[in-house]
């Protein structure tokens, strides 16, 4: 926390040497909500979980400096003991100890010229590839976390990196990154120092580094992202790559497809989803199916599926309500811990209240 405090108070003494010649954009949020499952439910003790996030973009003239902290309640006790994967927004922000906590978790610095973007710092480099317009923010849109990032893509948590992009708004693009394969949560302490440290683990492992290339060609209705990624985490070099379409043309109608693979011998080593967002005025339904395959099962020889519903209700600029249904096939088979969670199947129902706004100056 001393860590976070230096830095955020370096950073507002930054904000008030330039802020007569630089523009600030500053977004704030709450996320609160209740999740419940069909069985097991005695596991279930902390039905209730939130998050807030405060997000501060300062154009320095040359370039944009941005910072993220966010924070979140404990994930013991709460559907994700139970069911993992059912919500992504749970455990964002934690400790050595799984407890939740007040975080800084970017903290980059990025330039624009001729095509070209560049950003160095601790990132999400989930927030630079894998895109696509009906699921993506766990926030937003579904809570499951298939249906947020494709679960094939060995991405290490918050991590120290740098990501070129060259491309212009709805032309073909292309992305490149590196990064410190073991991100903030990554290592056993989930502390600063070690995110800097690109060494090696406290096992005498070398930490290794993530790699990623993306096309993204964006000059057509439907858009196409091909990529492939290489992960050399303790000395393995994990390979991978996945393809999606999206379509967001249609003011009232979008949809998404993911298809990813690794050549993991354990975990989820293929997948594929498909998404549909439906508007009504400013409210959302979502509609979304994943399915997993995994490379070795244990218990249960079937995959995972997933199916999950939300309908987004708008009901102010700032405010909205989400009801949400998931329904798990063979859930179990999603967690390294078979024999202490669900399986089977499983439906989980929830209600998600959040709070979002921005200003500028």
């Amino acid at each position: 926390m001393m860590l976070i405090f230096r830095w955020v108070t370096a950073l507002s003494l930054m904000s008030f040497c330039v802020a007569a010649q630089a523009e600030t954009v500053v977004e704030y949020g709450l996320t609160a909500g209740v999740q419940g499952v069909s069985k097991d439910t005695a596991k279930l003790t902390s039905p209730a979980v939130s998050s807030v996030d405060l997000i501060v973009d300062m154009d320095l003239g040359g370039g944009v400096l941005h910072f993220f902290i966010e924070g979140a309640s404990s994930a013991t006790g709460t559907v994700e003991d139970v069911v993992s994967g059912a919500n992504a927004d749970i455990g964002s922000a934690a400790d050595k100890d799984g407890n939740g906590r007040l975080q800084l978790s970017e903290l980059s610095y990025a330039i624009g010229f001729s095509g070209y973007d560049i950003a160095v710092g601790m990132q999400d480099l989930f927030a630079f590839v894998d895109a696509n317009s009906t699921a993506n923010a766990e926030t937003d849109q579904f809570m499951a976390g298939s249906l947020v990032n494709n679960p094939t893509i060995a991405m290490p948590d918050y991590t120290m990196s740098a990501v070129l992009n060259y491309g212009y708004k709805d032309k073909t693009n292309f992305t490149v990154m590196l990064a410190n394969a073991y991100g903030l949560a990554d290592n056993a302490s989930v502390d600063y120092a070690d995110l800097v440290d690109f060494g090696t683990t406290e096992a005498g492992l070398e930490k290794g580094t993530f790699a990623l290339g993306e096309l993204r060609m964006e000059d057509q209705d439907v858009w196409l992202s091909l990529a492939s990624w290489i992960n050399t985490k303790e000395q393995g070099n994990l390979l991978g790559g996945y393809v999606n379409l999206d379509s967001a043309s249609a003011e009232d109608f979008a949809w998404s497809t993911r298809f990813g693979w690794n050549d993991s011998e354990d975990g989820v080593g293929s997948f594929m989803s498909v998404s549909t967002a439906f508007a009504y005025g400013d409210d959302t339904l979502g509609v979304g199916l994943a399915w997993h395959r995994l490379v070795a099962t244990l218990g249960s020889s079937a995959d995972p599926l997933l199916t999950e519903v939300y309908y987004r209700w708008q009901l102010t600029d700032s405010i909205a309500l989400t009801p949400d249904l998931q329904w798990w096939s063979n859930a179990n088979e999603l967690s390294k811990n078979v024999a202490t969670v669900t399986g089977g199947d499983v439906i989980i129902y929830g209600l998600r209240l959040q709070y979002a706004d921005a200003v500028s100056y």
